[in-house]
């Protein structure tokens, strides 16, 4: 009973350590050295130094990133969100909470 206990908490730890090795080997490549390339670069893999140094670099602030870049030509928000960059998201402010709303109320 112990083995077969030790053999799938071994096979579990493998095949963790596999999903993540897989995960984080993805290798990006840029198709030139433009600003807008750098900032998609920057957000994909998910470096917020990286980002705002590249937004520096430009005078681009935060708010205004996700109109004036698009990353294959998506805007900037969909692209993070796509490829889980959640560090990116939260450091351009670019959550998207759909439970906004207002509503008016009859008080009596």
């Amino acid at each position: 009973m112990k083995a077969l206990t030790l053999t799938l908490a071994a096979a579990t730890i493998l095949l963790c350590s596999n999903a993540a090795q897989a995960h984080s080997s993805k290798q990006y490549v840029a198709s030139d050295t433009s600003f807008s390339t750098s900032v998609c670069m920057a957000v994909v893999q998910d470096k917020p130094l990286r980002l705002t140094k590249r937004l520096k670099e430009f005078h681009i602030t935060r708010a205004r990133a996700n109109d004036i870049v698009k990353c294959n030509g998506i805007d900037l928000a969909t692209f993070a969100s796509q490829h889980r960059a959640h560090k990116s998201i939260a450091f351009l402010h670019l959550e998207k909470n759909a439970n906004n709303s207002i509503t008016a109320l009859n008080v009596k």
